[in-house]
C-alpha cells in the first residue's frame, strides 16, 4: 500500500513507463484507503459508537506506519533516479499535508473512542551538517517501537518552506533550532535523549503502562 500524496506528481522524463504506471496505481490505491478511513471516523463521530473504534484504530494506525515506509521508499526511489526537482518537491508537500491530515483524525477522535495517546511532532533539518536530527531520529525510533501505536510521531522537514504549512507549524510550536520535538503542545528544542523524552511521553499518558517504567 503507498500513500495517496504521490497523486498528481509531475514524473520526471527520465522516469520509465513502468515507474510511472506503478506510481499512478499505488496512488490510486491510497487514496481509497484514506477515503476509507475518513469515513470510518464520520461514521463515529456521528453515531457515537465506540464499539467501532477498535478496527478504526487498527486501520488508522496501520496507514500512518505504511505513511512514513513509503516516504523513506519514495525517496530512496526518486534519489536513486535522475529525477525532476518540480516532482520531487511536490512529493514532499503531500507527504507534509497527508500527515497533517492524519493527526487531526486522531484528535477529532480522541474523545469518543477515549482513546490514551500522545502525540509528537518532530521537526528536523535534512542539511548533512545537523548530526543532532540524525541522533534524535534514532531515539524517536526506539520510542515509537517501544510506545507501539499509544505513540503518534509525525515528522516534519522544517526548511522545506516549499509548502506553506511548515512555516505555520514552525510559528505555531517557536521552532527556531533543529532538532525540535513538540510533546502534546510542550516545547522542547535541542537534542533530547531517551529519558527526557520518556518522561515526558509518559507524563501526558491518562493511565499507566510498564513502558513507562523503564
Amino acid at each position: 500500500m503507498f500513500c495517496f500524496f504521490i497523486i498528481g506528481i509531475l514524473i520526471g522524463s527520465q522516469l520509465t513507463s513502468e515507474r510511472v504506471k506503478f506510481l499512478q496505481e499505488s496512488a490510486t490505491e491510497q487514496a481509497i484507503d484514506f477515503e476509507s478511513l475518513q469515513a470510518q471516523y464520520l461514521y463515529v463521530s456521528f453515531t457515537n459508537d465506540n464499539r467501532s473504534c477498535a478496527a478504526v484504530e487498527q486501520t488508522f494506525e496501520a496507514n500512518v506506519e505504511q505513511l512514513e515506509d513509503t516516504r523513506k521508499q519514495l525517496e530512496e526511489f526518486i534519489k536513486s533516479s535522475q529525477f525532476n526537482q518540480e516532482s520531487y518537491n511536490q512529493l514532499k508537500r503531500r507527504y507534509i499535508i497527508s500527515q497533517v491530515r492524519y493527526y487531526l483524525l486522531a484528535k477529532s477522535t480522541q474523545e469518543i473512542c477515549e482513546r490514551d495517546i500522545v502525540t509528537l511532532f518532530y521537526f528536523f533539518s535534512e542539511d548533512s551538517n545537523c548530526s543532532d536530527c540524525t541522533n534524535q531520529g534514532t531515539v524517536l525510533t526506539y520510542l515509537k517501537r517501544l510506545f507501539k501505536d499509544k505513540l503518534l510521531v509525525f515528522s516534519f522537514d522544517g526548511t522545506f518552506e516549499e509548502e506553506p504549512f511548515i512555516p505555520i507549524l514552525k510559528k505555531v510550536y517557536n521552532v527556531t533550532e533543529f532538532p525540535t520535538v513538540i510533546v502534546e503542545n510542550q516545547e522542547l528544542h535541542g537534542l533530547q535523549n531517551r529519558d527526557t523524552l520518556l518522561e515526558e511521553i509518559c507524563a501526558h499518558f491518562k493511565g499507566e503502562y510498564p513502558e513507562c517504567q523503564i
